[in-house]
């Protein structure tokens, strides 16, 4: 009888300390949903590897920001970053271990990134509007020289 006591006593201090736990109640992975507007069905890669065709949705670690390319089947392509942060969600699961979790919780939803989600979510590529690029800085020096090396002509000629 002694050992059903304890044993349930364990049980519940156990399931009281992990109950605050943002790994436990949140998990890893956040569902990120991925949108081409303007395009019916676009392939979409994100820098850590993960792939579908647009609109999906995708499990990603929630610790790992990440650049997602959508190519359309026409083959121009959009790049939008997504960053891992903080959220309110997040750091409110991760705050119930300083209650009931300890520092072993606080811990473990650091490694995990629990506390954290991927902004924005959803992410959204725009193909309505054309792709703003960075102009070329180094194309100046790629392109021939229009220079003159002579500018002032030839100097004053013999005999004359």
């Amino acid at each position: 009888m002694k050992f059903f006591v304890v044993a349930a006593l364990a049980g519940v201090a156990v399931s009281g300390a992990v109950s605050g736990c943002a790994t436990i109640t949140r998990g890893g992975d956040d569902a990120v949903r991925f949108v081409a507007d303007g395009v019916p069905e676009a392939r979409m890669v994100t820098s850590h590897g993960f792939s579908c065709v647009t609109p999906c949705t995708l499990e990603v670690p929630r610790d790992r920001s990440f650049e997602a390319v959508f190519t359309a089947p026409d083959g121009s392509v959009r790049r939008v970053s997504a960053v891992s942060d903080y959220s309110k969600e997040g750091v409110g699961a991760h705050a119930g271990n300083l209650l009931l979790g300890g520092i072993g919780g606080l811990v473990v939803d650091g490694v995990t990134g629990a506390n954290k989600d991927i902004f924005p979510n959803p992410v959204v590529a725009e193909f309505d509007a054309p792709e703003l690029r960075a102009p070329d800085v180094n194309a100046a020096m790629r392109a021939p020289s229009r220079i003159d090396p002579d500018p002032v002509g030839p100097g004053p000629q013999a005999g004359s």
